[in-house]
């Protein structure tokens, strides 16, 4: 089978939506498929296995790119499928034209809605508008990482029209790459960590909101993977609320370093404050490696944590209530590893990127031999 990505960002760019669609490229290439990704030609770097075409755009805009070609890069490669990752802001027409004149069928894989502020929360809206409810009407699959997720936004509207074309598929993990290892030892401090991107396309992620609940725990360090254009913003943050040498910025580290970072700490922290965050593979990761989570209670990321038992959920941009959580941490840090190990099984069963690509594999499969 045939298989092309369209996605706005892809590796080495850091940012969830292109690690999912590496993800699962990898693995249909590893069950014999032929995968090519199609991305816009800034985001494309050296792959030692997937075939990557650039999408020539002729606007750019943030991770916006207006790629008109896009297209006819596709039918050149007379796919059997589509993979199409939404939001991909200048993308949707493209596809949409090659619908319209080729054979393949299209899966939309719908991430998560397109949230902004000020002049851009209009502009993102009337593009959603405008090209969602199209793209899902030529869609053969719509797929969502949760049901929580699709019931609560910009998706909600459509899901009767779509009935049994919308199907659920979460989000996953390695979980050989990231593992428990009782060998590495924690620090003497309880430690938290955060991972994320620090450009201004990831300010939802909540940064100021996780370094104003540390200022308020004295008894606490926190370390930072991630890098970008508010980095400079954020340490002075930090050093402005008097934590600066509590807050360790570890920068953009390597993919072999990361697992060793997360076995390091005792939680993992993802204080986003919008729905642009819609699942959070940063929770799964660190669960992964048997770290218990404390994250926002929005919608689908709330699905990935079991309250009390595999970490915590707090009110979106609630700093007391972050400081609290991170609070009982410390006071109970003996309590963590038992819930990092739960952590861990619960994401064994229900989060392996093996058992979630052979779910794809089916649904390929069921797309390419059905009609509707």
């Amino acid at each position: 089978m045939r298989i092309v990505h369209a996605v706005s960002t892809f590796p080495p760019y850091r940012g969830g939506m292109g690690n999912v669609a590496q993800e699962l490229a990898l693995r249909a290439i590893a069950q014999g498929h032929e995968v090519e990704v199609v991305t816009p030609g800034r985001a494309n770097g050296s792959h030692a296995v997937l075939p990557l075409s650039p999408a020539i755009p002729w606007l750019w805009y943030g991770n916006a790119a207006w790629c008109p070609g896009m297209g006819r890069t596709i039918t050149r490669r007379a796919p059997d499928v589509v993979h199409f990752h939404w939001p991909f802001i200048g993308g949707a027409a493209s596809v949409l034209a090659w619908r319209r004149r080729a054979q393949g069928r299209l899966i939309v894989q719908f991430h998560m809605d397109l949230v902004a502020q000020g002049m851009r929360k209009w502009l993102f809206g009337g593009y959603q508008w405008w090209s969602l409810r199209r793209l899902l009407s030529a869609a053969d699959r719509v797929v969502v990482s949760s049901w929580d997720y699709a019931c609560s936004g910009a998706l909600a509207a459509h899901l009767p029209k779509l009935g049994s074309r919308c199907v659920a598929i979460p989000l996953g993990v390695d979980g050989h790459r990231f593992a428990p290892d009782p060998t590495q030892s924690r620090p003497r401090v309880c430690t938290m960590l955060f991972v994320g991107g620090l450009d201004r396309a990831h300010a939802f992620k909540g940064v100021p909101v996780l370094l104003d609940a540390c200022a308020m725990v004295p008894d606490v360090q926190l370390r930072i993977v991630g890098d970008g254009d508010l980095r400079a913003a954020l340490q002075e943050h930090a050093r402005m609320r008097g934590i600066a040498d509590r807050v360790e910025f570890l920068g953009a580290v390597t993919a072999d370093q990361l697992p060793m970072v997360y076995r390091s700490v005792d939680a993992v922290v993802l204080p986003s404050t919008a729905r642009s965050e819609a699942f959070g593979l940063v929770l799964l990761e660190g669960m992964a490696s048997g770290v218990p989570a404390i994250a926002s209670d929005l919608p689908g990321v709330r699905t990935v944590i079991e309250e009390g038992v595999t970490g915590f959920l707090v009110p979106p941009g609630d700093v007391r209530a972050l400081a609290e959580r991170i609070r009982a941490c410390v006071i109970h840090r003996s309590r963590l590893r038992e819930m990092g190990a739960r952590a861990r099984e619960r994401v064994m069963v229900s989060y392996t990127w093996a058992a979630l690509a052979q779910q794809w594999t089916t649904l390929y499969d069921d797309v390419c031999h059905t009609r509707g």
